[in-house]
């Protein structure tokens, strides 16, 4: 679906890239952070239905003031948002290189959400939003079941998971996006905060 045909919400007019920094979760841990709403607050997003809003928010985090909110009150539809942390600049050579990370990582705290959150990742290329730019859909319950409680989760997704299709590019990562489809009317908001790569290792659960 082309993002062009949803409500855009510019957070930050500036590009910036993502920085690798040294991680507290492991001595020798690398970790490529793409939003922390503090150093790394760049970025536009997009959010359907009208009904629902994707903003910035000072009401709650998980690290810093500031972390990326959905709110949405609606039903029978598919409720979605995502976040692009290259401002929707193309080109082959713009993006966030996860070749050599191991896993996704992002912190999420939620309300009234009763249904399984989704995710993907987009990669970049000569147009924005391509088909063949879509990661598979991830469903973050099955890397943290608990994280509907109303508390702060980290989840943690092994990239290995993903069966990119033919054309992803991991080297030029930019966007996120989440969804679900609710049938009964549903109202609510999803925190989210952290989103990262890092290469801890894999075989372990790191989900909490």
């Amino acid at each position: 679906m082309s993002h062009l045909l949803l409500a855009l919400i510019i957070l930050c007019a500036p590009v910036r890239s993502a920085m690798t920094q040294a991680s507290p979760i492991g001595s020798g841990t690398k970790r490529v952070v793409v939003w922390d709403g503090e150093a790394h607050d760049k970025g536009s997003s997009w959010v359907n239905p009208a009904t629902s809003t994707f903003l910035r928010t000072q009401r709650d985090a998980h690290s810093g003031k500031t972390a990326l909110e959905l709110k949405f009150h609606d039903k029978q539809i598919w409720i979605g948002c995502g976040f692009d942390w290259f401002d929707w600049k193309a080109g082959r050579k713009i993006g966030t290189d996860t070749s050599q990370m191991t896993n996704l990582n992002f912190w999420i705290k939620t309300n009234g959400l009763t249904e399984d959150l989704q995710l993907q990742l987009l990669c970049n290329g000569d147009v924005v939003d391509t088909p063949e730019h879509h990661a598979p859909k991830m469903s973050v319950a099955k890397y943290c079941p608990s994280y509907r409680d109303g508390k702060w989760h980290e989840v943690v997704i092994p990239l290995r998971d993903m069966a990119y299709p033919k054309g992803y590019d991991p080297t030029v990562v930019t966007m996120i996006d989440f969804g679900f489809y609710t049938e009964s009317e549903a109202t609510g908001s999803i925190l989210i905060d952290d989103i990262a790569f890092d290469n801890r290792p894999l075989g372990e659960d790191h989900s909490k």
